[in-house]
């Protein structure tokens, strides 16, 4: 049975993949995620991490474990070479003026 683009990219996701540096991609599939802030302040506060910068919070492990089971559901019906390996969280949204995405909105090869 196929799956639906909504089941292997959760909403809010940007899935991609980690570059050697030659240009080969290997099959580490990966997800880049920009939180909603406001949100993120909310919970962080819920459980007891502090929030003080955007750039501090998207290292936080704690921040990022935070995101785990979205990722987790993610998985679930995707076999192991098509999961998520790796979360990055983002401090600020990729943009086509700044040159990280295409007009098709796909990532810019630098």
């Amino acid at each position: 049975m196929a799956r639906s683009p909504s089941r292997t990219k959760p909403k809010g996701f940007a899935i991609g993949g980690t570059s050697d540096g030659g240009g080969r991609v290997p099959a580490i599939p990966a997800a880049l995620i920009v939180p909603n802030f406001e949100a993120l302040k909310e919970r962080c506060a819920q459980n007891n991490i502090p929030f003080n910068t955007k750039e501090e919070a998207v290292l936080d492990p704690r921040v990022i474990a935070l995101y785990q089971p979205s990722i987790d559901r993610a998985n679930e019906d995707l076999g192991h070479w098509e999961q998520i390996k790796k979360i990055a969280l983002l401090p600020t949204e990729w943009t086509i003026n700044a040159g990280e995405l295409t007009p098709k909105l796909s990532f810019a090869a630098k």
